[in-house]
């Protein structure tokens, strides 16, 4: 039996970019969505996104008003099969050990859930694909409604959110970043950091309270 997980109604908690997948998929993302912007011709909405990324890199702007920005001018212009010409590349990028051991929780009757910053223009669908049985992710940025980006304190009230609605209890957080902080020190079962750099180290190990697990892959 997997550790964390031995009984049925309990949660496995897993985040994409760097656990799931091997990749930074919003980078992925703007280097999809620039192509097919100058693709379709659409060069407006090409220097908005251009602009925005470099705004980033600059620090004139925050990461989630960059992200916010890159999908109000990019999101709307990809249509089903770009989003599934993405996936299909995202998904080859799948780390197979964090993979194996969700199938394993899986086997185990655990409800897996997929908790992610990234858009839930491709995270939905990758969770699909991969049978998860929940995705949280960030919202599609649409005119008049208020928009956040999925992480931190806002991530963990959304996985919060579908654990009430599936009426499962928390058991494993799968994570690589401190950004998941709050959900690491909200869980009481088992954290399994994969790949942690230093700093990630230092403040989830604290936060597990003993109740941790480390994987450390070869890049």
């Amino acid at each position: 039996m997997v550790d964390g997980c031995k009984t049925m109604k309990r949660a496995v908690v897993v985040d994409l970019d760097g656990t799931l997948l091997r990749v930074n998929t919003f980078r992925e993302y703007l280097l999809f969505a620039m192509k097919r912007l100058l693709c379709q011709m659409r060069l407006f909405e090409a220097s908005r996104l251009i602009w925005a990324v470099t705004a980033r890199k600059m620090r004139l702007m925050t990461h989630s008003e960059m992200k916010r920005r890159a999908l109000s001018c990019s999101a709307r212009y990809l249509d089903r099969m770009d989003v599934e010409a993405l996936v299909d590349k995202l998904l080859m990028t799948i780390n197979h050990d964090v993979a194996r051991l969700v199938e394993q929780y899986r086997a185990e009757g655990c409800v897996l859930l997929l908790a992610t910053a990234a858009p839930a223009l491709y995270a939905v669908r990758i969770a699909d694909l991969l049978h998860f049985d929940c995705c949280v992710a960030t919202p599609d940025v649409i005119s008049g409604k208020e928009w956040h980006e999925n992480v931190g304190e806002a991530k963990l009230a959304a996985v919060e959110e579908c654990l009430r609605e599936k009426n499962v209890s928390l058991a494993v957080v799968i994570t690589d970043h401190y950004d998941d902080f709050p959900l690491v020190n909200r869980n009481n079962g088992l954290n399994i950091l994969v790949n942690p750099s230093s700093k990630t180290l230092a403040l989830l190990e604290p936060a597990s309270r003993g109740h941790m697990r480390v994987i450390c892959q070869e890049r």
